[in-house]
């Protein structure tokens, strides 16, 4: 059979791998446990913010308070209105339009 090398260099040294060496690194080195894989899945819960575990509804409030806060800098900056002049149901539009 052909074997195919794979030539690597590292610090001025090349070596030469052959396509199954490299195989068999590979295979031996997803074999090791990792330590993060030992601890149980209900303690990385924990340990995880809200964003981690729930991304889909965290990026939902971000996307809406983004949306919102640019329609009252919008109002206030270039429309030059106070913030008792806001128009909060233009406002509730953009975030819904947002959400």
């Amino acid at each position: 059979p052909m074997r195919m090398a794979i030539r690597r260099s590292t610090n001025n040294t090349t070596t030469t791998t052959t396509a199954k060496d490299a195989a068999t690194k590979s295979e031996t080195i997803a074999a090791k446990p990792s330590s993060s894989s030992t601890t149980s899945s209900a303690a990385e819960e924990s340990t995880k913010s809200f964003a981690e575990r729930n991304p889909f509804i965290f990026q939902l409030g971000v996307a809406t308070a983004k949306t919102s806060a640019a329609d009252i800098m919008v109002q206030v900056v270039v429309e030059k209105k106070k913030w008792n002049e806001i128009d909060l149901k233009r406002n509730g539009i953009f975030v819904v339009f947002g959400f």
